[in-house]
């Protein structure tokens, strides 16, 4: 019995051996999460009051800079240093532990993995400047939003100093470097006001520009309604021009003068662009897709105007219900101003007039009244229609007159 004790007391020791031994071990990462933790030459026992203290109140660190860095990480949308992540990881994991003896055993751990105490160190220093960063981290989300959307243009300064400013606010940076923030800041400030007097003066000057294309744009509306109009006619033939008055309406929607552009200012603090029209220094009023939609649409209506005339024209030399065709010619010829000669002078019209002029009671001397008229005027340009009309009227009044002539002759012999 007395050896068997013997034994224990011996095993007994050496168990406590081993365990303060671990327990200096474990004490050197306790001293990394906590200076204070000086060496003891105490049991873990003895340090188990303190121990807690710091585990409970690193958890709590760590879980507040988690959500910083995550904060900041979303904000300035770009992912966290995967680094970083680790030493925030092997600090929670250390700082969950219960007791001592757990502690002993994550800290056992973390050695095993490779995490000597000076590394745990470092992740304590890499807590610090998170919660650093976190401190001025709405603030650094919302000048990055605002450089982001502060377009400098042709600005080229501003350019660059926007470049600068937009490559240290980054996750990685500000959280690697906090101490940089004020300087940043300053810079901001200092961009933000060349910037602002930038963008006022170019909201004046493009929105006056916008009310110019307003007006050129409310003076084509009737010419947009006619052709709408014109287009329900499908005895037209197919609608002309559909692009162009949906263009038209697009900018009718789109071309309106900022509100705040005549003697207002835009607030510029919190946001680069002005809340009410969006503009950016890049903006540049749509000049031309409004002279654009204004040719098509003027190309098209003056398609459908042809179509129209010739219609009209059709109409008026269809054999009529009462009257004589002759008549009704004539007055095409008469009525100029109803489209040009060389608009409407097509087939069906030239063979209408051959018929016409060959009718038994006119008989038109050889050469015929187109022929003559080809003669005159080979090609018919714009500026000769007039001309063209009344030389026309001038060759069948003398054919008539010459048909006429011929049958009283004949009826005298």
């Amino acid at each position: 019995p007395d050896g068997q004790r013997a034994l224990e007391r011996i095993a007994w020791a050496m168990a406590e051996r081993v365990l303060f031994s671990a327990w200096q071990k474990a004490l050197l990462y306790a001293r990394a999460l906590a200076p204070e933790m000086a060496p003891s030459v105490e049991g873990p026992e003895e340090a188990e009051g303190p121990l807690a203290r710091v585990l409970s109140r690193t958890a709590q660190r760590v879980h507040a800079a988690r959500l910083a860095l995550d904060r900041l990480a979303r904000g300035m949308g770009q992912p966290a240093p995967p680094t970083l992540r680790e030493s925030l990881q092997r600090l929670r994991d250390l700082s969950r532990a219960r007791n001592s003896a757990r502690f002993i055993q994550r800290a056992r751990a973390l050695e095993a993995a490779g995490a000597s105490a000076e590394i745990v160190a470092a992740d304590v220093a890499a807590l610090e400047r998170v919660e650093q960063a976190g401190a001025f981290a709405e603030e650094a989300i919302a000048i990055r939003r605002y450089m982001s959307g502060a377009t400098p243009g042709a600005e080229e300064e501003m350019g660059v100093d926007r470049l600068s400013i937009l490559e240290q606010l980054t996750v990685d940076n500000l959280v690697a470097h906090p101490h940089v923030w004020p300087s940043v800041r300053s810079l901001f400030d200092w961009f933000r006001s060349r910037y602002q007097a930038a963008y006022r003066e170019r909201h004046r000057v493009h929105h006056r520009q916008l009310a110019a294309l307003k007006r050129r744009l409310d003076d084509e509306e009737r010419k947009a309604e006619a052709l709408a109009r014109l287009n329900t006619l499908r005895e037209l033939g197919a609608p002309l021009g559909g692009g162009a008055l949906r263009s038209y309406g697009v900018l009718r929607r789109e071309v309106r003068p900022c509100p705040a552009w005549r003697g207002g200012k835009p607030d510029l603090e919190r946001t680069p662009v002005c809340p009410a029209c969006r503009m950016t220094l890049v903006s540049e009023p749509p000049d031309e897709r409004v002279e654009s939609a204004i040719h098509r649409m003027d190309e098209a209506l003056a398609a459908q105007h042809r179509r129209l005339s010739a219609q009209a024209i059709r109409r008026i030399l269809a054999p009529p219900r009462g009257g004589r065709r002759l008549e009704k010619f004539l007055q095409v010829v008469q009525a100029s101003d109803l489209a040009a000669l060389a608009d409407v002078l097509d087939d069906a019209l030239v063979s209408f007039l051959r018929r016409l002029l060959q009718d038994a009671h006119a008989a038109v001397p050889a050469g015929g009244v187109l022929e003559r008229l080809a003669q005159q005027f080979p090609v018919v340009e714009e500026a000769q229609v007039s001309a063209a009309v009344s030389a026309f009227n001038d060759l069948l009044r003398d054919a008539l007159r010459d048909a006429k002539k011929g049958r009283r002759g004949a009826a005298g012999g």
